[in-house]
């Protein structure tokens, strides 16, 4: 049960089904009221729903597969990699899904190769135009993991990332996210001092 079963005529049919209607009510109550929005509930609510659905025994014990799709931007997918190679949870794989980079792409995977070792494969396709639902495609087919993550290869993954897709994950369950715009000075700082 989620906000969109709630509001599109979802039925309680246990008691701790009605706790949690109850619980949304108030939350969103409490947002409209004190903060003035849906701000707290679509920043915390998932978390919480997220322990409810272990509770209901929802949950699953995975391995995560985060494919970063990536061409020919070598100084930015190593700012990922970096990202993603500092992560709280390390029981995760890599699969870069390159849609025809060139050689300066490999030894930036191969450099990060020390840092996640066996988790981290180069899944390659020659460039013919833009295909990077294929390369994607292709990456499914060689990950390891039973929950797949996407990311672009310019975006960078904060060190909970990893940590907050496995609590949020559920059987049957699918989670979206967003990404915050960096203006092209604060991309070029991070990209030179290797900070985030």
């Amino acid at each position: 049960m989620d906000l969109y079963d709630l509001l599109t005529g979802w039925v309680p049919d246990s008691l701790a089904d009605y706790r949690l209607l109850i619980a949304m009510v108030l939350i969103v109550a409490a947002n409209v009221l004190v903060i003035g929005g849906f701000g707290l509930l679509m920043t915390r609510a998932p978390y919480w729903l997220a322990d409810y659905r272990v509770r209901q025994g929802r949950r699953v014990d995975m391995f995560i597969s985060v494919i970063v799709t990536t061409f020919d931007r070598p100084n930015y997918l190593s700012a990922v990699l970096r990202s993603l190679s500092r992560q709280t949870d390390q029981r995760f794989e890599v699969v870069v899904a390159d849609d025809g980079s060139g050689p300066d792409t490999a030894r930036v995977i191969a450099g990060f190769e020390r840092d996640l070792g066996w988790r981290l494969r180069h899944v390659w396709q020659p460039h013919d135009g833009f295909r990077a639902a294929e390369i994607r495609n292709r990456a499914v087919a060689e990950a390891q993991g039973n929950y797949l993550v996407f990311i672009d290869g310019d975006c960078l993954a904060t060190r909970d990332f990893v940590a907050r897709h496995r609590r949020l994950a559920a059987k049957g369950w699918f989670v979206a996210g967003k990404r915050a715009f960096l203006s092209k000075e604060f991309t070029d700082r991070v990209l030179e001092t290797g900070i985030h």
